[in-house]
């Protein structure tokens, strides 16, 4: 398939010699083996600008006009591709981008090639043979679908899948992306979306739950609202979160939510850019709708509220205070002083529904007053994350003191990070603890950031070992510049804590725990009593291989580890086979981060346990590597590999799931998969509990053993998506995070993954 004839196209010598190149860079996996212009002789280059793609097994290089000729692409579709068409003409101005999985594509052609990936990654996926495209028949279900249609060679890319299937107007197959979405769940998306695709809406007039978020999507809403008022659906979830609405949008959205005949119990319109007045508009909407007073969960975090806006939520919260049964308030980063709103909820909802509450990133004035009196009088409140608020050291320690008395509450979480508490802030507060009968009360507290330096940890970890009953602890980012030997002391006595599950401390570049060779001996020696623990984050602490090998050596008895986390540590190959040789004894850990920089060395003792995943960082992982491993998956009974820049994911997943789900036929083996990589981000910071917290890791076949697969995914293959359609970061773009978002996100990893299993760290 050729975008134009009138140009010409790569030539057979000059695949050849790109070839050639690409097995001398398979040979040399400890460095890049760039291809120059200089070396392609004969002129078959004659004009600076052409751009030609090559596509090997594993790889897509490109041969361009920057700087270096070839760019190295690890692409998941990189075998899909037909390229061998591609023109001069075509590729002047096309660039064809795998950051993030996001597809830029900048000329009239583009459709075209786009559509000659798309064909190939349909019939790919559905088991097709070549250029033999299905024909797509109605079944007697609400979706159409694909009669007889069997899962190919597929992968963890459901949304992307869904993606491109929406582009085609191709339908899905419902069946395989149950399938793929109940064992893996992406945490990057292919391309950034503009419109929405509402066709499949008119066929699913029971439809109750819309999820179009993080699609990036700036167009389409209208069509949306028009829908919305012309189908009498019965929808009561809808999110549209991480888009974008304008104003013009919102009139039409607000018209269609108004005259929906079934009443919202949960609406998501959060990281929309809502300007003030298209927030009221949906507040206003929301008002005089009487049957949206059912609503259960309210999202407007990261919209812009005007204080008009702020008066009208208010009266809306007072209008549906009798009817409602609203459980889960976010109002985070609306940069309002909410007082109104907060007492409204302190007087209506705090003793009876409501048991989330999220307003962080706001200035709200009588910090003190507002928060303890509603920490003082919540019932039924669960968890207050208040990060981000400039909470000073008065403000926390009333809170503080405020739960610790409020006997109604149980299992309660706190997240105060980011906010400047520092260590007076935590002596006042450490005292509270120490003279409270109810500290069972609770369990879990979150503190990154919180400027606490050396003596703040120091007070904090000696009132947490001696009276605390906490399960969850996050005090990351609070060391001194040279943390001293008592601090880490201090920490090292909550690895013999005897409730705690999940421990995060993680550093920076200058300011982290500074473990050496020797002091980690002492550090880590806790961890040998210790049953209780399941997850351990200490990345960016920049410990090196003997520390590592100390803590395994510690871990080496111990069953309950199953999340570690060693992102950006220095890391030696002893330390690594040290690390082998606790799989020999069988651990479970289900989730491992370290750097990637001795991936190479990965041996069969590492690989052979089929229950535990790998996953290593940035730095030195080569083409020679990802070969081995394809190659070598079957011996090693690895079943998925996701080879990224910045990590490499090794998902060991149980074999006979893994056969039924994914193949044509149960009988036969796995297929491969074949992964992507994206650029490496140079921000220490950046592996934020976005990427961590994953749903990638399903414990249901873990929980049910063995016995109960035949009938887990006879239950997948009966399911139908007749009231609920999930396009749920399908073509999210690469984006920056703001940093205080970001660490508010961080915070939640421990309630993520509660919902999935309690084995996940995050």
């Amino acid at each position: 398939m050729s975008l134009s004839s009138a140009a010409r196209t790569i030539t057979q010598k000059e695949r050849e010699f790109v070839t050639l190149q690409v097995e001398k860079f398979q040979q040399q996996p400890q460095k890049i083996n760039w291809i120059r212009k200089k070396k392609i002789k004969n002129g078959k280059f004659k004009r600076i600008e052409d751009r030609i793609f090559v596509v090997t097994k594993f790889w897509v290089f490109t041969i361009g006009k920057r700087r270096n000729s070839i760019h190295k692409k690890i692409c998941r579709f990189a075998h899909l591709f037909d390229l061998k068409g591609i023109t001069r003409k075509a590729s002047d101005n096309m660039i064809l981008k795998f950051k993030d999985f996001e597809i830029d594509l900048h000329t009239t052609e583009s459709d075209e090639f786009l559509k000659i990936i798309l064909t190939n990654f349909y019939r790919l996926v559905h088991g097709f043979p070549e250029n033999e495209l299905p024909k797509i028949e109605a079944e007697n279900t609400d979706l159409p679908t694909l009669k007889d249609s069997k899962p190919g060679k597929a992968g963890n890319f459901v949304r992307t899948y869904k993606a491109w299937c929406s582009y085609s107007q191709i339908p899905a197959n419902d069946f395989l992306i149950e399938n793929i979405k109940s064992r893996f769940q992406d945490t990057k998306d292919f391309y950034e979306g503009r419109t929405l695709d509402l066709s499949v809406i008119d066929k699913l007039p029971q439809l109750k739950q819309l999820t179009f978020s993080d699609l990036n999507a700036s167009e389409g809403f209208t069509n949306l609202g028009n829908m919305l008022v012309k189908e009498s659906i019965a929808l009561t979830h809808l999110d549209l979160s991480g888009n974008r609405i304008s104003d013009k949008d919102i009139i039409q959205l607000s018209k269609g939510i108004l005259e929906l005949k079934s009443g919202l119990k949960y609406l998501d319109l959060s990281r929309t850019k809502l300007t003030v007045n298209s927030t009221c508009k949906i507040i206003e909407v929301l008002k005089e709708n009487l049957r949206h007073h059912s609503i259960e969960h309210l999202n407007l975090s990261k919209c812009k509220l005007s204080q008009n806006g702020t008066n009208l939520l208010g009266d809306f919260f007072e209008t549906i205070k009798s009817t409602t049964q609203l459980n889960r308030i976010e109002l985070a980063f609306c940069n309002l002083n909410l007082e109104k709103i907060v007492d409204l909820i302190i007087k209506y909802y705090s003793r009876t529904t409501l048991n989330y509450l999220n307003l962080s990133g706001n200035h709200i004035k009588k910090k003190h007053l507002l928060f303890s009196k509603l920490c003082k009088s919540a019932v039924t409140l669960e968890t207050l994350e208040i990060n981000n608020c400039k909470i000073k050291i008065n403000d926390s320690s009333e809170i503080f003191k405020n739960i610790l008395q409020n006997e109604n509450l149980s299992d309660f979480s706190l997240n105060l990070c980011n906010n400047p508490i520092k260590m007076i802030g935590i002596k006042a507060m450490t005292n509270i603890l120490e003279n409270n009968k109810q500290f069972e009360i609770l369990q879990k507290l979150y503190l990154d950031d919180c400027s606490l330096g050396d003596s703040g940890l120091i007070l904090l970890c000696e009132a947490i070992s001696k009276h605390s009953t906490l399960e969850v602890l996050s005090i990351s980012r609070n060391f001194s510049k040279n943390t001293t030997s008592t601090c880490r002391e201090k920490i090292s006595t909550l690895f013999s804590h005897p409730t705690l599950k999940y421990l995060r401390i993680r550093g920076t570049l200058n300011k982290n725990l500074g473990l050496t060779d020797k002091n980690s001996v002492d550090f880590f020696e806790p961890l040998k009593t210790n049953e209780k623990i399941i997850g351990l984050d200490l990345s960016y602490n920049y410990m090196g291989g003997a520390s590592f090998t100390n803590l395994m050596n510690n871990l080496s008895n111990k069953n309950s580890i199953r999340s570690l986390y060693f992102n950006q540590n220095n890391l030696t190959v002893d330390a690594i086979t040290q690390f082998y040789k606790s799989f020999e004894q069988k651990h479970k850990i289900c989730d491992i981060k370290w750097p990637g920089s001795d991936i190479y060395q990965l041996n069969k003792v590492a690989k052979k346990n089929e229950r535990d995943v790998i996953l290593t960082g940035i730095e030195q992982v080569q083409g020679l590597i990802a070969i081995e491993l394809f190659e070598n998956r079957k011996k090693y009974n690895i079943h998925q590999i996701q080879i990224i820049e910045d990590e490499v994911e090794l998902d060991i997943i149980r074999k006979g799931l893994n056969q039924t789900a994914f193949t044509k036929n149960s009988n036969k083996k796995n297929h491969k998969n074949k992964n992507s990589c994206n650029e490496n981000s140079q921000n220490e910071e950046a592996l934020s509990s976005e990427e961590l917290i994953d749903e990638r890791y399903m414990d249901d076949e873990e929980e049910n053993g063995n016995g109960n697969q035949d009938s887990s995914l006879q239950s997948l293959r009966t399911r139908r998506l007749t009231t609920s359609i999930q396009y749920n970061g399908l073509m999210v773009p690469p984006r920056v995070k703001n940093m205080q978002n970001e660490k508010y996100e961080e915070s939640n990893f421990e309630e993520n993954v509660s919902q999935q299993s309690e084995e996940n760290f995050y």
